[in-house]
């Protein structure tokens, strides 16, 4: 249907009453792009950005309309309106006094009236804060330290008590709300920061705090809206153009995500986090030259670990180039030797570069990937213990499948996440064991401080555990456990292949590069072992492995683990 120019501003202004913004947009956008100059659809697009918080938008539309049609009076009013929020405050009383002496009707700008004052007065006494309503510094240092380490329950009872005192405190708002969104309670985030905005109406940290809770709840339309209302305050806020940025990425609307990135970066060159996240972008659209020089870039900043980490990554991923990234991962590799990824993408790149020995030592399969069977720390058969370990875990009220490939390796089944919580009998007895299994491999290993596993094992632990249940055709993919020191497998019920064509199926296999990453060498020391009953395989947790599928019509139970320094 052609709408005619009546009846498309009519429907702009039918879809604008109903909060169907993109609608009236598009109504209003009609008309102008068939009259330019019509004062009221420029008026109404131009309430419609206020409206969505395009401050800057808002004023050009109001003031073209205001510019045809100067005896509208109600165009004044809402380009002053647009000036307050855009912080002209001085020119919004100069277009104030100029409408009232032109004759406006002071009915139409009472509200307006009552705003500019209130802004003149607080602009006044900004400086004039009283002391009743500040805490002194040690008491927001004391609060500040508790946060910094982790004590959220105390630091929200320090600012309780402080309250008493300082019932209008814009810090101690502030300072909640920014507890509430760490503890992720995002509703008592958002409504300490509404009280701290009405507190202090001018600070445009707050409405960065606002549009942060707002990408959190995933109301990305109101994130930008709080994050354009601190540009309007601060239109040099590096930090605002970060955020709509990261709300556009969330978006996946990256084109404006990489625009916002680059005038955050414009404004502040000295920030290697925008140009972290530039990369990122860049990397997600498939851009790699561009994420990998813009990496690059942030690492001139500040040589961080997890940027050398990520262009090594991007290196060996996208560009093959296993050289340039071997030499970031032993720069990163200075920092933090044990690093379990540094560890993993450095095996790949010395095979990349043809070191292989080098590979070998690192991975040291003959010695550091033990296997144990934990019949040599029970006093009960393996076989009749793992029976009823299999029937407690097949009825367990937590098995589900998994469904996240990009957290876990493994592709089809079910799995059981943290085991050892809420243990029945069979399972405790199990965690028993496994502990004892631990401790005699922990007592077993020598040290070497030339070798990243071997330069230190921990004197207190933190063990996490996970059952996987594969069927015919699943299996887990090739990986390596970023959060371990020492990972290992422990066999519940491995089955028996009789086919003649099911040669290494189940077998777990080591050294086989994952992630989509390149596997340089071909099958040149990979190495298999075949899962047996009551089995234990202990390995460092930077050696990468995976199974290998199976086709019969069996089921393949497994306890994988991790020991991390505690």
């Amino acid at each position: 249907m052609e709408y005619s120019i009546e009846q498309a501003f009519n429907k702009g202004i039918e879809f604008h009453k109903a909060g169907l913004f993109s609608d009236a947009d598009y109504f209003y956008k009609f008309v102008l792009n068939k009259k330019p100059n019509h004062s009221y659809a420029n008026h109404n697009q131009g309430v419609l950005c206020l409206d969505m918080g395009k401050v800057k938008e808002a004023l050009i539309f109001l003031q073209s309309a205001l510019k045809t049609n100067p005896n509208e009076f109600q165009f004044w009013a809402s380009y002053i309106e647009a000036l307050i929020q855009s912080n002209q405050i001085s020119l919004a009383n100069k277009f104030y006094n100029r409408a009232l002496e032109l004759g406006a009707n002071k009915q139409i700008f009472m509200g307006l009236k009552d705003k500019l004052d209130e802004i003149n007065f607080n602009i006044s006494n900004s400086n004039k804060i009283n002391e009743k309503d500040s805490p002194t510094e040690m008491e927001i240092n004391k609060i500040e330290q508790l946060m910094k380490f982790g004590d959220f329950s105390e630091a929200l009872t320090q600012i309780k008590m402080l309250l008493f005192n300082y019932t209008n405190s814009f810090v101690l708002y502030n300072l909640t709300g920014s507890i509430y969104y760490k503890l992720n309670l995002l509703d008592n985030a958002l409504e300490n920061f509404k009280i701290a905005i009405k507190l202090k109406p001018y600070a445009h940290e707050i409405y960065l705090n606002i549009g942060n809770v707002y990408i959190s709840l995933k109301n990305f339309e109101m994130a930008l809206v709080s994050f354009e209302k601190a540009l309007n305050l601060n239109p040099n806020l590096a930090e605002a153009y970060n955020c709509i940025g990261l709300t556009y990425k969330e978006q996946k609307n990256y084109e404006k995500s990489i625009l916002n990135f680059k005038n955050a970066i414009k404004l502040n060159q000295n920030n290697s986090l925008y140009f972290n996240n530039l990369g990122s972008t860049f990397a997600l659209m498939g851009r790699f030259d561009d994420a990998i020089d813009t990496y690059y870039k942030s690492l001139h900043i500040n040589p961080n670990f997890n940027i050398k980490i990520i262009i090594s990554e991007l290196l060996l991923r996208e560009k093959k180039d296993a050289k340039k990234s071997l030499i970031l991962l032993e720069e990163a590799l200075q920092d933090n030797p044990m690093d379990v990824r540094a560890n993993a993408y450095k095996y790949i790149a010395l095979r990349g570069v043809d070191r292989f020995s080098d590979a070998k030592k690192l991975v040291n399969y003959s010695e550091l990937v033990f296997k144990d069977n934990l019949q040599n720390f029970s006093n009960e058969n393996i076989s009749d213990f793992n029976k009823k370990l299999l029937i407690s875990l097949e009825k367990h009220p937590r098995r589900i499948p998994e469904l996240n490939e990009n957290g876990w390796a493994i592709r089809g089944g079910t799995v059981i996440r943290k085991l050892f919580t809420n243990p029945d009998t069979i399972i405790h007895e199990f965690e028993n064991l496994l502990r004892r299994a631990i401790d005699k491999r922990l007592e077993n290993l020598t040290f070497n401080q030339d070798h990243p596993f071997l330069m230190k094992k921990p004197q207190k632990y933190k063990l996490e555990c996970w059952v996987n249940f594969l069927e015919s055709g699943d299996y887990q993919s090739n990986h390596i456990h970023n959060l371990g020191w020492m990972s290992g497998v422990y066999y519940v019920d491995p089955p028996e292949f009789k086919n003649e064509k099911s040669i290494n199926e189940g077998y777990i296999e080591f050294n086989r590069a994952g992630y989509d990453l390149p596997h340089f060498g071909e099958d040149k020391d990979i190495e298999l072992i075949k899962p047996e009953n009551g089995m234990i395989i202990f390995f460092p947790s930077y050696v990468w492995h995976g199974t290998i599928p199976f086709t019969e019509n069996k089921s393949r139970v497994s306890i994988s683990f991790d020991i991390s320094f505690q």
